[in-house]
């Protein structure tokens, strides 16, 4: 529970209608805003003029004020930020409160935070130092150092350490050591924390339980005709700087007002809690209260909050009709308000289908708001429906119980200063007021029955309002009087009296953006099968308990929330803050994996990973029909999971997408993003590297990748497609799609030996390898780059020596004839009429630019011709470079260096 603010007024029964004796004692926590000049802290405040006497008011018998050995919450306090130079000044006049005369014997002490006596006792006189004469020195307040000649000479305090001081005021017969106990009333009082210099610190001073007494300023009597007009400034808990002020017209005839958060009484439930009801026995305890100040609080000490951020709708709507869960997001506590805007109109519309959830006291973090599914009418919500939903977050709670204030005509106002300025709406619940008596007993009965109720957080009045005189008060202002209230000298038929009247307001509201949500149907998959029934809620042959280690839609602690959103299951992980358990939802999507046709969030869905059949691509295993426990007849699903890879980890439920283009490897149709669709790659492995074709950047591991030998460019030299954007999500790089105005790859076979030249390794047959061609080395012969098994860091298929990815060396994949043919597929390169394989030290009996003649035998089906494959007992060609200039023969055009 928070902190309370309490406002007192108090009385005794037995003066009611003794004028002399008309007692009004105000223990505030008001913040009412006035611009005013930063002078004394004390009369001036209280008093704005000088034909409304006010005074601070100091009783043991009923606890009212600073008294002698008062509880912290009665004394007045004040705080010092620099005790190298500032001080405490103050002075007062004071008056007994029966016997009209004015009182030597009263008494200040001071104490520390500690409750250790620092000053005093030090005595008022009557005359001099710390006697405050009249109206207008008070006004003036302290004159220190000459810098005000029209006020009065202060006592002063000097502090020896930054903190919170209290002050104790009180009579006594013992020089100070104890007090008489009677009342004292300060007709003119003055506290003020200033430099030596006279640099007075406005909004230093303050108190829970301010009390005051109204007088005639020209006798000091207490009066009942004279009101209070003071400015007060309320520092709450969560420090916010709330104001509230009466319009003319109130007269509570001696009253307890109090400010806090819970309302009358403190159960826990505000609902039951800011009810106003009947006291005849008398008021109810009203604790606790925030620092009250007569000026605004000075906010290089008394640090205003900030507004608080806007509450978030995080997620969908879950549950089934009749028993829905919404769930939210707020940083900072306060009461939220949830509108389900139903009618069609935005807004709330009160008396409409439109429905507004009130959740008060909502801790920050992560909530969920439960619904009954029925709207503003009483209709149900079905499921599929679609609703706008927004959320309010209310800051600042403040309940105003107000305990035998009889006359309120004209109701009062509340403003926020800080976090957000501004006037704010009031609330409040006076339906369940009964009659009590027969009015024989005016100081307990009352005879006007219930009152208006305002409580809607999305509704709601300005003020002045909440006003009441008779019976049956609504939002007219000045409130009725038909023949009662104000109209009579009896009290049994005022509104207020013998009852405790709560007003309740928020220092500031923020809301999220109004947000369009679909309402669930309890049957994911829509197969008529409800979920709890359901052994396969998503239809993809995979059971929910294979999907999940236990049963999401479970209840364990039967606190009406299933498992997945019940913050007390045991393991529960919300890294995101969607208020889903995370060990339910394996992607994060806010859709539990058993919902979830796409569990890991690859774009891929869980039957095709599985390993399952789904011919039309609706996420679900194609079957005969349904069995009566929801799973899929007829299917091959519900079987052994695919682990492809073999880590143990089932491939639905885990991300493997080679190509990075966001769809999974197993929907995808270019799964290397090569550019080369993979039914054209196949799933052989050319190069025995351990990697299919389709998954290989470099399937013949001649050192230049599939891409480039498909007649793709490849601008950073890592294999794949420069701009592997998938518009359309079938798998197929947007610059190869014709469906997003893509041109397809030629994937030419240039020797027309059967292999496509990505598979091929002397692509033109020239005899001459692609590696050495595309300026590579192979030591070896083989036709692949280098020597041996290749180094592969990233299992791409490509070679470190020119994979970029791993600090590799593109080939350059060179065009010396500048004809438009790289050197690998051109059977004359040099472009000299003598074609590569006789220059590079071949035959080529048939003159057909390939090596031999006729077709060639290719043993091992590299695309190589045995005469030269190494791997088939050929010889690599020498490459002779006659002139030693020029490079091979087959680059030189004149080879011989003859001119």
């Amino acid at each position: 529970m928070k902190d309370t603010l309490e406002l007192k007024c108090f009385k005794s029964n037995s003066f009611r209608f003794r004028a002399s004796n008309l007692l009004f004692t105000l223990i505030f926590v008001l913040p009412i805003f006035f611009p005013q000049q930063l002078f004394a802290e004390g009369t001036k405040e209280v008093m704005p003029t000088a034909t409304n006497g006010v005074g601070l008011y100091v009783g043991d018998a009923n606890s009212s004020g600073p008294f002698f050995n008062s509880p912290d919450e009665n004394k007045i306090r004040f705080e010092i930020a620099d005790h190298v130079n500032e001080n405490f000044y103050f002075g007062g006049k004071f008056y007994d409160r029966v016997i009209l005369a004015q009182r030597g014997d009263v008494y200040i002490r001071i104490k520390d935070g500690s409750g250790t006596v620092v000053y005093g006792p030090q005595l008022f006189p009557l005359l001099g130092t710390g006697h405050i004469a009249d109206y207008t020195e008070a006004v003036a307040g302290p004159n220190i150092a000459g810098t005000a000649p029209t006020g009065y000479t202060p006592l002063s305090f000097d502090p020896t350490a930054n903190g919170e001081y209290f002050i104790e005021i009180y009579s006594s017969l013992t020089a100070g050591i104890s007090s008489t106990n009677e009342y004292v009333v300060g007709v003119f009082f003055d506290f003020t924390v200033a430099t030596n210099a006279g640099v007075r610190k406005s909004g230093r001073i303050s108190c829970q339980k301010w009390s005051f007494l109204t007088y005639n300023p020209s006798n000091f009597e207490g009066d009942l005709n004279y009101s209070f007009n003071g400015d007060y400034y309320a520092y709450t808990k969560d420090s916010s700087i709330i104001r509230m002020e009466f319009a003319n017209g109130f007269k509570p005839f001696g009253y307890e007002l109090a400010m806090n958060y819970y309302g009358v009484i403190n159960t826990g439930s505000f609902i039951y809690d800011r009810k106003s009801v009947i006291s005849p026995a008398g008021a109810p305890p009203l604790n606790n209260g925030y620092k009250t100040f007569l000026n605004l609080p000075d906010t290089l000490v008394f640090i205003p909050t900030r507004t608080a951020p806007s509450p978030v709708l995080t997620n969908q709507i879950y549950g089934c009709p009749g028993e829905y869960y919404i769930p939210y997001y707020i940083q900072s506590a306060g009461d939220l308000a949830l509108l389900l805007d139903i009618n069609g109109i935005p807004g709330y519309q009160s008396a409409t289908s439109d429905k507004v959830i009130e959740i008060y006291g909502a801790a920050a973090g992560n909530g969920i708001i439960a619904w009954d599914g029925f709207d503003g009418l009483g209709n149900p919500v079905l499921g599929g429906a679609n609703i706008n939903l927004q959320a309010t977050l209310f800051k600042g709670r403040t309940n105003i119980p107000m305990y035998d204030a009889e006359i309120n005509a004209n109701g009062f106002q509340v403003t926020s200063i800080f976090p957000l300025p501004g006037s704010k709406k009031l609330y409040w619940d006076d339906s369940d007021l009964v009659n009590y008596g027969t009015c024989a007993n005016i100081l307990t009965d009352n005879n006007t029955g219930a009152g208006y109720a305002d409580i809607n957080l999305l509704e709601g009045v300005f003020g002045p309002q909440h006003a009441w005189d008779g019976a049956g008060p609504t939002l007219a202002v000045p409130a009725p009087n038909l023949f009662d209230g104000s109209t009579t000298v009896s009290t049994c038929d005022d509104f207020g009296n013998a009852r405790t009247i709560n007003t309740w307001f928020y220092s500031s509201n923020v809301a999220s953006g109004l947000v369009a949500k679909i309402l669930p149907n309890c049957d994911n998959d829509n197969d008529g099968i409800t979920d709890d029934l359901d052994l396969d809620d998503d239809n993809d042959g995979i059971l929910d308990l294979t999907e999940h280690s236990s049963d999401p839609l479970a209840d364990h602690d039967f606190d009406g929330f299933p498992n997945y959103i019940d913050a007390q299951f045991p393991g529960f992980v919300d890294s995101n803050f969607d208020l889903i358990n995370d060990n339910f939802d394996l992607d994060l999507d806010g859709i539990i994996n058993s919902f979830d046709i796409d569990a890991d969030g690859d774009n891929c869905s869980d039957v095709i990973e599985a390993g399952y059949t789904d011919v039309d691509g609706n996420g679900e295993v194609d079957g005969t029909g349904l069995n009566a426990n929801g799973t899929v007849s007829g299917s091959d699903g519900y079987g052994a999971l695919a682990d492809d890879n073999s880590n143990g980890t089932d491939d639905y439920l885990e991300i493997n997408d080679q190509d990075g283009d966001g769809l999974g490897d197993k929907c995808d149709a270019d799964r290397d993003g090569d550019g080369i669709p993979d039914i054209v790659e196949g799933t052989l492995d050319s190069d025995g590297d351990g990697i299919p074709n389709n998954q290989d950047l470099d399937s013949d591991n001649d050192g230049v990748s599939d891409l480039v030998e498909a007649g793709g460019t490849d601008a950073n030299g890592d294999g794949v497609l420069d701009d592997v954007t998938d518009t359309d999500g079938d798998g197929i790089p947007d610059l190869v799609d014709p469906d997003n105005g893509g041109t397809v790859l030629t994937i030419p076979d240039s020797d027309n030996d059967g292999l496509i030249d990505a598979l091929d390794v002397d692509s033109d047959n020239d005899g001459i390898a692609d590696v050495i061609e595309n300026g590579g080395t192979d030591p070896d012969g083989d036709g692949q780059i280098g020597t041996g098994p290749i180094t592969d860091t990233d299992g791409d298929g490509l070679s470190d020596i020119v994979d970029t990815d791993n600090g590799g060396t593109a080939l350059t994949n060179p065009d010396t004839d500048l004809d438009g043919l790289i050197d690998a597929l051109d059977i004359d390169s040099d472009n000299d009429g003598i074609v590569d394989a006789i220059e590079a030290g071949g035959t080529d009996a048939d003159g057909d630019g390939q090596i031999g003649s006729g077709v060639i035998t290719d043993t091992d089906g590299d695309g190589m011709s045995d005469i030269v494959d190494t791997d088939d007992a050929g010889t690599p060609l020498t490459l002779p470079n006659t002139d030693g200039t020029g490079g091979p023969n087959y680059l030189d055009i004149d080879a011989d260096d003859d001119g």
